[in-house]
């Protein structure tokens, strides 16, 4: 479990499924400068569009509340291994530069993973596990 700010979980989740800022505008209809704010937590999310957020791309709200939440859940069964890594990595609030400095790799070397571009060999995915925590189970697209 991680203790989040309400903005840093709602950014977790957008990530976790691969969504950018302005992916989140084309399928709410809420302007850009408004999910910006979110994102920064300048501006809290109103009812309105608390309801507009659960409708359209199924938001669970209690992630709009600050405090524990597991990183796993947010984890969907059809969503990409490099995902995975890149929302655990960023809810943990760590960088290409943290997590190279963290795991020896290159953070050239991290980008690729995170991009997908590159898979970790079976070995280095241990080495992962070992160094940052994360479940093995991530880097399998049929993570339940």
């Amino acid at each position: 479990m991680e203790n989040m700010k309400w903005n840093e979980k709602f950014k977790t989740f957008c990530f976790a499924k691969g969504w950018t800022q302005q992916d989140i505008v084309e399928m709410t209809g809420i302007s850009i400068v408004t999910v910006r704010h979110w994102y920064q937590g300048t501006r809290p999310i109103s009812q309105k569009h608390r309801l507009i957020l659960k409708e359209k791309i199924g938001l669970n709200l209690s992630i709009l509340e600050d405090g524990e939440i597991d990183i796993y859940s947010l984890f969907s069964k059809d969503m990409k291994w490099n995902n995975k890594l890149k929302a655990y990595c960023y809810a943990k609030g760590w960088n290409f530069d943290e997590v190279a400095k963290m795991t020896g790799f290159a953070p050239m070397t991290i980008s690729h993973w995170f991009a997908g571009n590159k898979r970790p060999s079976d070995k280095t995915k241990l080495l992962l596990v070992e160094k940052l925590g994360i479940d093995i189970s991530i880097f399998y697209e049929e993570f339940e």
